[in-house]
């Protein structure tokens, strides 16, 4: 908190963009180049981000959260962060243990402490002390993390993490040793300063900055993507009933040889501002 972060980012197979809304702009992130992201928070708490890119069918699940600690806490919070995982602490938790290393699970996923160095997948060896999993899109409870292990593409489709077929009692023992992976001296979690979790007081201040103007120069300034949306049909309605009074007045011209109701020269500007518009109908279509 109150420091500026320099963030590295990479996209391993399709174009992503990192969004931070309270934070910081949209920043692209391309397979093949090296990007970078600079931010400060200024309060401390939890910002929520999100992928602003389409990237796939798990595109609307992929989001993260931004903690922001004064830097005292910080420092404690990552000097817990590079502790191993703890040892098992009763037979069950081991035998989860266990089954884990014999599983793909420690191909993908590394925990510090133990032979599982996998880099594909996060490292999971704190994963008890995370509020969610599969990048905000489930609530890390017992319940979630099982489902979650037993058939992920379910529970969000196109995620590339495969299911894990475990037998009942290796399942539970599975999440007996996964529940014991906190950080030690764990805090309680700040406050979310957005989403569905914030306070009433900061969703209203929120909200109230978001908020569109009223009436019609709210319109003409809105930035949410349904009025915009509305705005362009509004727009092309109209026009279109203009290009439409056009071309009656040139149909009514060209009704009978001795038509004189328009001009040669008028005529010739009309033809021109029905053509304009009617390829504004075009791009429209086309955007």
């Amino acid at each position: 908190m109150g420091r500026p972060v320099v963030v590295s980012l990479k996209a391993a197979d399709v174009i992503h963009t990192l969004w931070a809304p309270n934070l910081h702009g949209k920043k692209d992130i391309i397979p093949g180049r090296d990007a970078t992201i600079e931010f400060r928070a200024d309060k401390a708490g939890v910002y929520r981000g999100q992928c602003a890119e389409f990237c796939g069918y798990e595109h609307a699940l992929m989001a993260f959260s931004i903690v922001a600690e004064p830097p005292e806490q910080y420092e404690a919070w990552a000097a817990r962060q590079r502790e191993p995982a703890p040892a098992p602490p009763d037979e069950m938790a081991a035998h989860g243990r266990d089954d884990f290393m014999s599983q793909d699970c420690a191909r993908c996923h590394a925990v510090r402490g133990t032979d599982a160095r996998g880099a594909i997948g996060p490292d999971l060896t704190h994963v008890a002390s995370r509020q969610f999993i599969a990048a905000s899109t489930l609530a890390n409870n017992r319940g979630n993390l099982a489902g979650w292990i037993l058939d992920p593409r379910t529970l969000k489709p196109g995620t590339v993490m495969l299911p894990t077929r475990l037998p009942p009692a290796d399942l539970q023992a599975l999440l007996t040793w996964m529940e014991t992976l906190p950080m030690s001296d764990e805090p309680s979690a700040a406050p979310l300063l957005d989403g569905p979790h914030a306070p009433l007081a900061e969703r209203e201040a929120l909200a109230a900055t978001w908020r569109d103007p009223p009436g019609f120069i709210g319109m003409l300034s809105a930035i949410d993507h349904k009025t915009i949306a509305r705005r362009f049909i509004v727009t092309t309605f109209v026009f279109f009933l203009l290009a439409g009074l056009l071309a009656l007045a040139m149909r009514t011209q060209l009704a009978r040889p001795d038509q004189r109701l328009i001009g040669p020269n008028l005529y010739n500007e009309l033809f021109t501002m029905h053509g304009t518009t009617m390829m504004f109908l075009f791009a429209v279509l086309v955007m």
